[in-house]
């Protein structure tokens, strides 16, 4: 299936305003800059340096592979930003942290034993916090939103909960495993290379505007004790 993989500076940069974080504007696109450099240099030696090993890579090429890396991390570090400008307004005493493998944006490629399949951000208030998985769609999907079985049965046993943020519409949804999958049977997806998956269904889910900020369901679900 081809995917159209835009330069990262036409995608990201001067879009804050969709973000809703004006005021961070300068901010916001130096986050874009840099991820974009750092691709355009990497992509020289993505063919030699990237040895993908076929789970993660599906029916991607070295290049494609890397281009959604970066294009992962950016978004990743974005939402860093909209989380923060978010939950500041409900408490001061907030934090977020970036767990993932690759939170030291430093290439696993070569060895696909050393990505993990760790939760990206670990958000809280005080001395309560949750696991949240950030997943990300260029596409409004009218079938649904496929989430690896993988990733849902981790989520479901750390409690995490899944932050979806679907780019073309400027909107957001929020997934909780242990409910909203709830009845939802696994299948195959033929365009992740038959991996299994749970498909979230529109009328499963509520979005909400990014530019509006963080709904109050988000701040419940993060101030609500993990339950392992």
């Amino acid at each position: 299936m081809y995917v159209e993989r835009k330069p990262l500076t036409d995608k990201f940069l001067h879009s804050s305003c969709h973000w809703g974080l004006d005021r961070r504007s300068q901010e916001f696109d130096a986050i874009v800059r840099r991820y974009a450099d750092a691709y355009n240099q990497e992509l020289i030696k993505a063919e030699e340096k990237c040895v993908l090993d076929k789970y993660f890579a599906d029916d991607r090429t070295s290049s494609e592979y890397l281009y959604d890396v970066f294009n992962a991390w950016i978004v990743e570090d974005l939402v860093v930003m909209w989380l923060e400008n978010g939950m500041s307004k409900f408490c001061d005493d907030f934090f977020i942290k970036k767990t993932g493998s690759d939170s030291d944006r430093k290439f696993q490629f070569s060895d696909a034993h050393k990505i993990t399949t760790e939760t990206d951000l670990m958000c809280g208030f005080g001395t309560t916090s949750r696991k949240v998985e950030v997943q990300f769609s260029s596409k409004v999907r009218l079938s649904g939103y496929d989430m690896k079985c993988g990733k849902v049965q981790r989520g479901k046993c750390e409690g995490s909960v899944f932050l979806w943020i679907v780019s073309a519409n400027g909107t957001y949804f929020i997934c909780d495993p242990r409910k909203d999958l709830e009845g939802i049977e696994p299948m195959p997806n033929p365009f992740w290379g038959g991996k299994i998956t749970y498909r979230l269904t529109p009328d499963r889910i509520k979005s909400f505007r990014v530019k509006d900020g963080l709904c109050t369901a988000f701040i419940d679900m993060v101030t609500q004790p993990e339950v392992v």
